[in-house]
Order: structure tokens, then C-alpha cells, then sequence
């Protein structure tokens, strides 16, 4: 890659950017301004609240900058919407194309700043078109002297990624405290409010956001809060009990499994419920492996891809079944919630942008928890979703959509009731499309939970008789089953 000690300095711009005065004009402001306000995830001179601090102030020069790419401050921050405008100028400039860079580099902040939930709509062939510049090869691409680079996509790719992913900071219910902590991190672009999706809840991603900052404002903490009279003292109490740190500071003390303490779980698991017990997941390993790879078989890019991640792209559907469920469950923001089948992430990145939601994240797939790491809001670890011990009980809900299903039925029951185990008093658990997938008549006897409600009576009752947190009474739970048709779409006829 270029040198970075010529970076951000007006006299690196390549000649065939100062031949023309307004030309060069266009082209050094942009330099200018993208170095001071698109500095690194990582950049001393952000804030902790994501504020950029004055270069001036700071001691830092912009060149000072070498450990990641460029990421364009928020759109509300001083100076951002003045680098937004300049590049829309570089965009629709056309002496710009005798300065290529310059002209990419304009396109690549336009596209940071599109705040906007649906896919970008750019001309077609633009992401060929930027793959064939000299500044970009496979798997990587370098507009120097701005401080836009890569060492995991090509300039085509990026195009595509942004086209489909809106930077994190510019539009989320917590823009104070968490703005400096989701540098860097994603929002799959979906319009589950498009009136042709059919969706339950139309509220947009402004409304939800606005709402969302309302009800923050008037938080005396975060998470759930309710009141009941002591037994014992007749006080009012906090049911449940404040928490004496920050949603985001107890959620940092959670520390992934080792690897060791899985294989070890796993080896007591195994002896237990027999010797096909760790083959059961192979399956859905396999499958979703596969998928992670993306069309061109690379690890972790079918998380850029819908149509990879879930065979067609169903963004707009998986938001819509977010949204619908969370202003059900009315969790207040701060909550602490645990996505358990988390994949990618995206879901979990709705609910802190729009619900003001802190997660943690589980997925068994290695490629999927290695992206959500980078891109992600929220915590990830990588493990099989049966191994629930390490959990703490704290957690304000638990959303799981799509995962349950491909699990033995003997260990969907374990883990929901393990699960209903680690929610505090007054928590909430929501398993969503667990219907099985049948293939034949002989596949549906071996799919005792086609009836939903029988089969969670059973277990439910086998787990009061059996599992001492719930025969003592320490667990207590009430449950209901619905259809999916009738609470996501605006009309179940429709669909």
C-alpha cells in the first residue's frame, strides 16, 4: 500500500488534479476536510462520545493517522454537512473526471452520508467501473492521499458495501453516549416501511429514533424499571433491582468461552445425551458456513449479501419482523437483550439503532461472529448455541428468529428453558419462524413440535417436574404461541 507519511497533504494530489484551478480547487478542499472529519474508528482524536476533537486542541496533525481508514464524523457534527455538500459538488463536477481519485473519493463520503434505510440506487456498472482504476485490485483499493483504503475490498466492493450499509453514528437512538462506540459500525440499509412490504408497524427509521431518544430522555436508568411493596420492610422496591453499572458496562464484564470451557461442556454434554449429541449441529454448521462465504465462496462477505446470507433478500421482511416484535414487547432503552442465533448481527444492529437496545450476540458460525466483530453494534461470541451455562441471569429479553428450528427437539427444550433462566424478574423471550422444514409424511412424525402448543405444554410441564429451578419456583413463566402471519403483515390475506 501507499506510504502513509505523504497522506492528507495537498502536495501528494497527482498532477492531473492541479492542472485546472477550480479542479484543484474542488479536489484540496475535499483532501482537506475529508482528513479532518473522517478520521479512523480508532483515531485519538475522537472523543469517547464520538465527538472529534479540534486537531489544534488535540496536538494531533491529520497525517498523524495510520491506523485504519477513514470513517466521516456524523452528519450533526460541526463541519459535516459542509463535507457532505463539497462532495456532492466533487460528484456532479465534470472536471472531476480528469482527477479520479478525487471523483472516488467524493462518491465514497456522498455514500457515507446517505442517510437513508433503502439500497442506495447507483448507476449500473459503477462498482466494474471503479474496479478497473489502477488505485484498486483484488481484495483491496487505495485512493491515496485521502484516507480512504482497504485491505479486505476492492473500490467495486466498497462501492456495493456502502450502497448497502448506512453508517452507524449518523442516524441511532443513543447519539450522545454511545456515538463513539459504533464508529465504524453498519446498518443494513432495509425499508420495511415501503408500503409494497406489507408490514405491520409503518413507522419509519426517523420516527423510531425520535421516539426512542423521547422515552430515553425521560429514563431515571437504563433497562427495565417497575416498583413493588417489600414483604418484608413494606418499602417500595425496584423490581427488578437497579443495576449498579451501566447496561454497557456490565455488558463489556460478559467475557466470550474459551475454547476449553466449551470442549469441556461439550464432552459432559456428549456423555450425557448420548454420542450423537455434538453431530445434531453439523448440519446447520455446514449449511450456514456456506452461506457465509457469500457468492464468490470468501469468509464472512455473504453477511454483505442478503440474497447469500438467506438465499433471496429478505431485508425488508427480517426488519419488519424486528420492528413488529420489539414495539410489542415495548422494552425500555438500555435493556439488555441476548440474541441467541444472532448470525451477521443485523438484528441486533436494528435494536440499538432504532429501540436504543444493548446486545450480546451468540451464533455458532465462525465466519458470521468474525464480520459482526468488525461491523456490528454489539457484543459477539462464537460458540454453539446450546451451551448456555456461562450466561449470567441478567438479561432484560432474549429474541431468537429463525434458529430454534434446526435443533433436535429435545434440545429446543433445553435451551428455551435455560433460556427463560437467565432473564430477570419481569423479562421477556421471543422465539420467532420455528416451524420445521418438512420435506415428507415420514419427517413429520419425527417433528413432534408442528404442534406448537402440545409440544411446549409437555415441555414446560416436564421442566416443573424435572428442572429444580422451576420445581422450586425460583423460574416461573407464562407463554403463548401465535401464527406469524397474523402479527407481521399489515393484512395476513395478503400474504
Amino acid at each position: 500500500m501507499t506510504s502513509m507519511s505523504a497522506r492528507c497533504t495537498g502536495q501528494a494530489l497527482p498532477a492531473e488534479c492541479r492542472g485546472d484551478e477550480r479542479l484543484h480547487s474542488i479536489a484540496s478542499r475535499l483532501l482537506d476536510q475529508s482528513c479532518r472529519l473522517c478520521p479512523s474508528a480508532r483515531d485519538p482524536r475522537v472523543a469517547d462520545d464520538g465527538r472529534l476533537l479540534d486537531v489544534a486542541v488535540s496536538g494531533l496533525a491529520s497525517a498523524d493517522r495510520s491506523d485504519g481508514p477513514g470513517v466521516c464524523v456524523d452528519i450533526t457534527q460541526p463541519g459535516a454537512d459542509a463535507l457532505a455538500d463539497l462532495a456532492l459538488e466533487g460528484c456532479a463536477e465534470p472536471k472531476m473526471k480528469s482527477c479520479p481519485v478525487a471523483l472516488w473519493a467524493a462518491y465514497l463520503v456522498t455514500m457515507q452520508y446517505a442517510v437513508v434505510n433503502r439500497p442506495l440506487d447507483m448507476a449500473p456498472g459503477l462498482n466494474r467501473t471503479a474496479d478497473s482504476m489502477g488505485f484498486s485490485w483484488s481484495g483491496g483499493f487505495d485512493l491515496h492521499p485521502f484516507p480512504f483504503w482497504s485491505e479486505q475490498r476492492s473500490l467495486g466492493d466498497e462501492i456495493d458495501f456502502h450502497t448497502n450499509f448506512m453508517g452507524a453514528p449518523h442516524m441511532i437512538c443513543n447519539d450522545v453516549e454511545q456515538t463513539g462506540f459504533v464508529r465504524g459500525r453498519y446498518i443494513l440499509r432495509a425499508g420495511h416501511d415501503r408500503p409494497e412490504v406489507h408490514c405491520a408497524s409503518r413507522s419509519s427509521d426517523h420516527q423510531l429514533v425520535k421516539r426512542c431518544r423521547s422515552r430515553r430522555s425521560r429514563q431515571h436508568y437504563e433497562g427495565m424499571s417497575g416498583l413493588s411493596i417489600s414483604r418484608f420492610t413494606g418499602e417500595l422496591v425496584g423490581v427488578p433491582a437497579e443495576r449498579s453499572l451501566s447496561t454497557a458496562a456490565f455488558l463489556d464484564q460478559i467475557k466470550c468461552p474459551s475454547d476449553e470451557d466449551q470442549e469441556r461442556f461439550y464432552a459432559r454434554r456428549n456423555l450425557a445425551a448420548g454420542g450423537d449429541w455434538l453431530q445434531r449441529s453439523e448440519k446447520a454448521i455446514a449449511k450456514y458456513t456456506a452461506r457465509a462465504g457469500g457468492e464468490h465462496g470468501r469468509p464472512g462477505r455473504g453477511c454483505e449479501e442478503p440474497a447469500s446470507e438467506w438465499r433471496v433478500d429478505l431485508r425488508e421482511l427480517h426488519k419488519c419482523v424486528l420492528v413488529v416484535v420489539l414495539e410489542r414487547l415495548q422494552l425500555a432503552p438500555g435493556s439488555l437483550i441476548l440474541d441467541w442465533g444472532t448470525g451477521c448481527g443485523h438484528k441486533l444492529t436494528w435494536a440499538a439503532q432504532l429501540f436504543g437496545l444493548t446486545g450480546l450476540g451468540i451464533d455458532i458460525v465462525h465466519d458470521n461472529i468474525d464480520w459482526a466483530r468488525q461491523n456490528s453494534i454489539g457484543k459477539f461470541c462464537q460458540l454453539d448455541g446450546r451451551y448456555l451455562e456461562w450466561l449470567p441471569d441478567s438479561f432484560d429479553a432474549v429474541l431468537s428468529y429463525a434458529a430454534l428450528t434446526h435443533l433436535h427437539p429435545d434440545d429446543q427444550c433445553s435451551v428455551v428453558t435455560d433460556l427463560i433462566g437467565k432473564v430477570r424478574v419481569g423479562g421477556r423471550l421471543w422465539f420467532g419462524w420455528n416451524s420445521p422444514m418438512i420435506h415428507s409424511k415420514e419427517e413429520m412424525a419425527e417433528k413432534p413440535e408442528m404442534n406448537r402448543d402440545q409440544f411446549w405444554s409437555d415441555r414446560f410441564m416436564k421442566a416443573m417436574k424435572e428442572n429444580p429451578d422451576w420445581s422450586s419456583g425460583k423460574v416461573a413463566a407464562t407463554w403463548e404461541t401465535i401464527l406469524e402471519s397474523h402479527i407481521f403483515p399489515d393484512d395476513f390475506t395478503r400474504h
